[in-house]
């Protein structure tokens, strides 16, 4: 919200300066649309409209303005008059794809504006995103999975394609695939906690839970944090393992001393170590400590 904030102060400057600027102003009305300032949008807006009669760009903010305003007729019409006016236009494939999207019986009409999009734009990440989204809604998940494959090879980098793929393997448990994604994304971000993290969650739902414990406390090593602690400890008290469920916890005794969780993860392992006074009194620390954050 601060960084749209910020823009909208950066493009009305730059608007005051040289209203004329026509890529200026279109970027000033479309960070008024997201932020919420439809009045001043409006306004500025009509100004275009009046200035730049049949602009397919100026219709396109007309349709993302009606759509704010919840005005979908509105939002395909003006969306239709700008792809009638410039057939070419990719952009207005993808916003007339986002509106048709909305709709489960238009999913068809969908997917063929999307397909014409990345026809005249291949580069276009947003809409296989939004194609992949469609095809698993459809129960489509070949067709979703290779979409975004085929988007993963052009950006490689892309953590959001990553983790919609991860989902896409998880739900459909093609474990192979599933880790060697993984396998990667941990090489491609190794100081990343959340791949480790994942590469465990997969190991266990394989039936392959022996597999897990390095990757948890891989995960934990980047990222000493009370879940990734807990995470390790619940592995090694399942594990039958209280010395090392309890070494655990004692090299992060400050963390431990202020986490009702982690406190009742402590007296489970001590339960298991046979040590009911120590137990009794860490779950009753956790007790007291969660009733005092409570208050």
């Amino acid at each position: 919200q601060q960084r749209l904030a910020q823009a909208v102060e950066l493009y009305r400057t730059l608007y005051k300066q040289d209203p004329s600027d026509r890529v200026v102003t279109d970027r000033y009305v479309e960070s008024l649309i997201n932020t919420r300032q439809l009045d001043e949008a409006e306004a500025t807006l009509k100004r275009s409209e009046t200035e730049r009669p049949g602009d397919p760009r100026v219709l396109l903010l007309r349709s993302m303005l009606a759509r704010a305003r919840g005005d979908e007729t509105g939002a395909l019409a003006a969306i239709n008059k700008a792809l009638d006016v410039a057939p070419n236009l990719s952009l207005g494939y993808l916003k007339r794809a986002e509106i048709l999207s909305t709709k489960p019986d238009r999913d068809s009409a969908a997917i063929t504006d999307l397909n014409k999009a990345l026809e005249l734009d291949p580069n276009l990440s947003q809409a296989r995103i939004m194609l992949a989204g469609i095809y698993q809604r459809r129960g489509e998940r070949t067709e979703a999975i290779r979409t975004l494959q085929s988007l993963l090879r052009r950006s490689p980098r892309s953590i959001d394609t990553r983790m919609a793929l991860v989902k896409l393997y998880y739900d459909s448990e093609q474990w192979l695939p599933l880790r060697t994604l993984l396998d990667e994304s941990a090489k491609l971000y190794p100081t990343d906690a959340q791949w480790p993290r994942l590469q465990a969650r997969v190991a266990q739902s394989a039936g392959r839970p022996a597999e897990s414990l390095p990757f948890l406390e891989k995960a934990l090593q980047l990222d000493a944090s009370p879940m990734n602690l807990a995470e390790v400890v619940s592995y090694q008290i399942e594990a039958r393992r209280p010395d090392a469920a309890l070494a655990s916890l004692d090299k992060q005794a400050q963390t431990v001393s202020g986490t009702p969780m982690l406190l009742g993860l402590k007296g489970r392992a001590l339960t298991l170590r046979k040590d009911p006074q120590n137990a009794l009194a860490a779950f009753t620390q956790g007790i007291k400590l969660s009733q005092t954050l409570a208050d």
